[in-house]
């Protein structure tokens, strides 16, 4: 389970560490008084600072918009499987915090609009969280016609080492 923290940010600009700050640490937390994060310059994201998040290294994708929310996470079993008619598409980012790992990050996320009788509760959209998910599926978004086919994803195992089978028929020979 997957929970999303999207808060609208600015650009980030300025972003570095001050000397007076150790690493890791803000100002709030040390209890500085006057200095909020948006006086240090940082930009918050619900619980998460991404300038100290850029600090401490963590990859953030500034080059993508910011996924708004609803979000709608496609969360399959080990074993189970899923089948796509993928109407549009959009690749952007938000901050996560997930169950398994007391982490917040950065991560990219694919939105993929299916036609309403596939997905008939909730937004018209699945969100695909997974790295490696997206990452097969936009080798076959980027080509010229892929509206014209049938997706059919199989989750092997559990996070953070799930993988997952994917295969790409035309709609017109899909069953």
């Amino acid at each position: 389970m997957l929970e999303i923290c999207s808060t609208p940010y600015r650009e980030l600009s300025g972003v570095g560490s001050s000397p007076q700050e150790p690493r890791g640490l803000s100002w709030v937390s040390q209890g500085f008084p006057g200095r909020t994060s948006r006086e240090r310059g940082e930009v918050s994201r619900g619980s998460v600072s991404l300038s100290r998040m850029a600090r401490k290294g963590v990859k953030l994708f500034e080059d993508l918009p910011i996924m708004e929310s609803p979000f709608d996470i496609m969360e399959l079993t080990d074993g189970e499987e899923k089948t796509l008619n993928i109407q549009r598409f959009e690749v952007g980012h938000s901050v996560i915090k997930v169950r398994y790992a007391p982490i917040e990050k950065d991560i990219k996320i694919l939105r993929v609009w299916v036609p309403r009788e596939d997905k008939p509760a909730g937004m018209p959209y699945w969100d695909i969280t997974s790295q490696t998910l997206i990452a097969q599926l936009l080798e076959y978004l980027k080509v010229d016609g892929w509206e014209k086919n049938q997706y059919w994803i199989k989750k092997f195992g559990v996070p953070p080492r799930a993988r997952f089978q994917l295969v790409v028929t035309p709609r017109a020979a899909a069953t």
